[in-house]
């Protein structure tokens, strides 16, 4: 996966502890957009009564069966061979190393392991939250992508997988992280 490094909008770097204060202030807003863009229904009120009453846990083991990413288009991109992702994980940990921006650092992984699907399920949700959790342990807002702009999103995730460039994916991540660090 690859991508054109070009001025991007600057993030402004809140510090750790605002990052983290303006965290829990957006929680239910970035829980129910990223459950939204799933074709969840639940509504911001109940999400929030969901969140405040602590009635969501996980439970048992999950085993994945193969599958692949279908487009917008109708097209369908096979997964990676699972027992190829171990390597390929600890590949994206070293080439990450490389960038100095750790706005770059996390953006790139959450393409990066949305390309490569990682985790047996949820992996647009899993990477946001890496992502995020990067982002917050250098000071910057966590990773929101409105669910206003799913078919934007949409778009730049058919060019990643299609074309396998995080171009125009990286491009709106910047742009949803600019907007939600105001």
């Amino acid at each position: 996966m690859s991508w054109e490094h070009h001025e991007r909008p600057h993030i402004v770097e809140l510090g750790t502890e605002r990052a983290l204060f303006r965290l829990t202030k957006q929680l239910p807003d970035l829980v129910w957009n990223a459950v939204a863009l799933e074709g969840n229904t639940f509504t911001l009120p109940e999400v929030r009564t969901l969140l405040d009453a602590g009635l969501f846990r996980g439970e048992g083991d999950a085993e994945g069966d193969g599958g692949g990413v279908r487009l917008m288009d109708g097209g369908f991109i096979p997964f990676d061979p699972a027992d190829e992702l171990g390597e390929a994980h600890a590949d994206l940990l070293v080439s990450l190393q490389g960038l100095e921006n750790p706005v770059e650092q996390a953006l790139a992984y959450f393409c990066s392991a949305t390309r490569s699907q990682f985790y047996f399920d949820g992996n647009k949700r899993t990477a946001r939250l890496v992502a995020s959790g990067l982002l917050l342990s250098h000071g910057y807002s966590a990773l929101n992508i409105p669910h206003a702009r799913q078919l934007e999103f949409n778009l730049a995730l058919d060019e990643l997988f299609r074309a396998d460039d995080a171009t125009a994916l990286m491009d709106f991540l910047y742009d949803c992280l600019e907007e939600s660090s105001q």
